[in-house]
């Protein structure tokens, strides 16, 4: 390949290297002659398109990825105006789009950059970015953006929105000039409605209907033109090389007109996973010695009214979400935040040793590795009629968690013993008296073991000093372990496909448990240790009825799912007859190894 870089000391940087190494960095380098020499030797635009849409780095991802987590607004222009060219490729360790990627790198800027942070968004979001995709972590753009940047928030979410409602939007002037179809239209409000049916001008509309789309109709025909203008006269913010960036007027106007087209939805700031509480509880207790910080992230309905507070020792929270909530629990340690949690004391996105959430008290994305989950889907299934819930450990352990089924008035009774499970891989708690059995209807619990050496070396987050040499020898057993470390998770530790189930291992096939999840399901039975490990720990029982979430309870972990399949089962499909009754009284059943009645 000739040409593709300027001057004789870029010759030699880039020699050798294939074109998608050089798609890659020119993207991380924000060089885009080099990227239009790579493109420019393509033999068509359709060669074009398919290279840069299978380039990536050794990391998993693509080019981008890579301009969008630096930043780089030209190189992201210059990919955006490709023929082909794939606007929402997923990477392979956070399954983030580029959209996800260019969030993070805003929260990352100072106050002075925001700006320049939303125009590139903005210019993302415009070429057919989709802010309705989920990550691996189930997050949307949305949901990772800093509380404090509201700007940024509130055009992802009006852009969300947009494209939830785009049937809905019609411009009066067009389909009376252009016909019905608007093909030729580049505008998300051009597109005829898709019922079927010929859109009357809304502002002759029946007065009596007042539903979101027809007053975003009576706003449409002038912010679609508006918008159409300010398009014509579109240019790109000063370079993302600049150390203050800043944004042009139109791009600014354009900002405008989404709230604007918001304000006339009625449409308000927190969309779908607006909080409040909202009737199913939720309530989180700290049996720990010291302080924890509980954390919670809403992924589908109404979260609770914060997620993430401070809790003292022995005391509880009540929160309470929507019937519909889907979402995860957990616990922060070790945290130090400044006044008014935004960041940690000394300023840092980091404020916690685990499960930190970028550094904020109310989280708004999920707690880093290692953390031991508590995830929910109240309503879920064909009909949406169960609660489908775990203790997870795929994204490491931090601290012993256990789940209380809290009935409610309506709610179908079960056995307490069926639903309530506990992973307790913490030496001092396995030991102490259990806080979550019930002597008329025993817990089935695993039996006496080590916990103390259950995490692989590798994966201990405070492990002790290396021997003399500065090597752990093989075998190790002889090395003294801190009392208890936390524990990550082997895709936090190494990013690797073969422990992410991610890449060639993404199938249950080609996904297998290793060292740590073994270890994991021995100590907690009944908790998630990798990523395919549903059949063996996911609950179901029909909806209705909140929970508590316990942290540091004492007793031993427990095997309910080994222990109690059968009934679960029939309790599942909502028949809890006698027999699950007088099964789930009589305890521990035989032929189960390692249970006992607690």
């Amino acid at each position: 390949m000739a040409d593709l870089r300027n001057g004789p000391e870029q010759d030699q940087e880039h020699e050798g290297a294939k074109p998608s190494e050089l798609i890659i960095e020119a993207c991380r380098r924000n060089n885009t002659e080099l990227l239009s020499s790579v493109i420019e030797e393509c033999s068509s635009p359709e060669a074009a398109a398919k290279l840069l849409n299978e380039s990536r780095s050794v990391l998993g991802n693509y080019g981008y990825h890579e301009a969008a987590a630096n930043g780089h607004y030209e190189i992201i222009d210059l990919l955006l105006d490709q023929e082909g060219f794939e606007c929402d490729p997923i990477n392979r360790r956070e399954g983030d789009t580029p959209l996800h990627s260019a969030v993070r790198w805003v929260n990352e800027q100072s106050k002075e950059n925001h700006d320049y942070g939303i125009s590139l968004i903005d210019m993302m979001l415009e070429a057919g970015s989709d802010p309705k995709i989920r990550n691996k972590a189930k997050l949307k753009a949305a949901d990772l953006v800093n509380p404090a940047n509201t700007e940024l928030r509130d055009l992802l979410q009006k852009a969300e929105y947009v494209l939830q409602n785009q049937g809905d939007f019609i411009d009066a002037e067009e389909e009376e000039d252009e016909g019905p179809t608007g093909s030729n239209s580049d505008s998300d409000f051009d597109e005829e409605p898709t019922n079927g049916k010929k859109s009357l001008d809304p502002l002759t509309h029946d007065p009596a209907y007042t539903s979101p789309s027809h007053r975003l109709l009576c706003a449409m025909g002038a912010i679609a033109k508006a918008l159409r203008q300010l398009k014509a006269t579109m240019s790109p913010p000063a370079s993302s090389s600049q150390k203050n960036h800043s944004i042009p007027a139109s791009r600014r106007a354009l900002s405008s007109l989404l709230l604007l087209l918001a304000a006339a939805t009625g449409l308000e700031a927190g969309g779908h996973n607006a909080t409040g509480d909202t009737g199913i509880p939720i309530k989180i207790t700290n049996f720990c010695p010291a302080t924890i910080w509980p954390a919670l992230a809403t992924q589908e309905g109404s979260g609770p009214s914060t997620h993430g507070f401070e809790l003292a020792s022995q005391s509880s929270k009540e929160l309470s979400v929507s019937q519909d909530w889907q979402g995860r629990v957990w616990a922060r340690t070790n945290c130090s935040f400044n006044v008014d949690g935004t960041a940690a004391h000394d300023g840092s996105r980091k404020a916690c040793d685990t499960g930190d959430c970028d550094g904020v008290l109310d989280c708004v994305v999920t707690g880093n590795s290692p953390a031991t989950l508590f995830e929910i889907a109240l309503q879920a299934g064909e009909n949406k009629t169960n609660s489908f819930y775990d203790i997870s450990l795929v994204d490491g352990y931090n601290l012993p968690l256990s789940l209380t089924h809290l009935s409610q008035a309506r709610s179908l009774l079960i056995p307490p013993n069926l639903t309530n499970p506990s992973c307790i891989a913490t030496p001092p708690y396995s030991t102490a008296p259990s806080t979550n059995s019930n002597t008329t209807y025993p817990t089935p619990h695993t039996s006496a073991q080590d916990l103390t050496r259950w995490c692989p070396f590798p994966l201990l987050l405070q492990p002790p000093p290396k021997p003399g040499n500065g090597q752990f020898p093989l075998p190790d057993d002889h090395i003294a372990r801190p009392f208890f470390s936390p524990c990550l998770s082997p895709c936090a530790a190494t990013g690797a496909d073969s422990d992410c189930c991610t890449g060639s291992h993404s199938t249950a096939d080609t996904c297998s448990p290793g060292l740590y999840s073994n270890n994991a399901k021995r100590v907690c039975p009944d908790a998630y240790s990798f990523a395919y490990d549903d059949g063996k720990s996911t609950f179901s029982i029909p909806s209705g009825g909140g929970w508590e979430v316990t942290f540091c309870p004492g007793g031993a972990s427990s095997n309910i799912l080994a222990t109690f399949g059968e009934e679960l089962g029939k309790v599942a499909s909502g028949e809890v007859s006698e027999e699950v009754w007088r099964t789930a009284r009589e305890g521990k059943k035989a032929g189960v190894e390692g249970v006992a009645a607690a």
